[in-house]
């Protein structure tokens, strides 16, 4: 019975049905994550050193200001192209690395600022994209107050 499938049609057949099937569903495989929360905890690490060092070591910050700049613009440079609404993951670790890091170094690392604030806010974004961390309850009499 398997003598069949060593006939170079059946062979080809087969081939022919499985490149199909990787090409179309390919598509349909779950993406990884692995590079976006590698990028993810990069940020969030760099986020906490500025807090810690602000209160231990006020001189050190220029040197993470450094780090900032350069790790920014390295991440930023490779989610250019691959950030979208399909992946709002990348999207939102883009807008922490190419908006709100500038906007962070120009404001100055000594004081905890609203652009610190914006920073940390895309951060918790990426993290609920990433499933790190669960989506908050939406406050329904919160909401309707703040609409009135």
């Amino acid at each position: 019975m398997l003598e069949s499938l060593k006939e170079p049609k059946a062979l080809g057949a087969m081939g022919a049905v499985a490149l199909v099937l990787v090409v179309f569903g390919w598509g349909y495989l779950p993406k990884s994550r692995a590079a976006d929360i590698k990028r993810y905890q990069t940020l969030k690490q760099l986020l906490d050193e500025i807090r810690t060092k602000r209160t231990s070591s006020p001189a050190e910050l220029a040197a993470v200001t450094q780090k900032l700049t350069k790790v920014g613009k390295e991440i930023a440079a490779e989610l250019k192209d691959k950030a979208s609404p399909q992946e709002p993951a990348k999207q939102c670790l883009l807008w922490a690395s190419r908006d709100e890091i500038p906007r962070l170094v120009q404001a100055g690392l000594t004081l905890e600022t609203p652009a610190e604030k914006n920073f940390e806010t895309k951060l918790k974004e990426a993290a609920i994209e990433l499933g790190l961390e669960k989506r908050p309850p939406v406050d329904l009499a919160a909401l309707a107050a703040r609409n009135n």
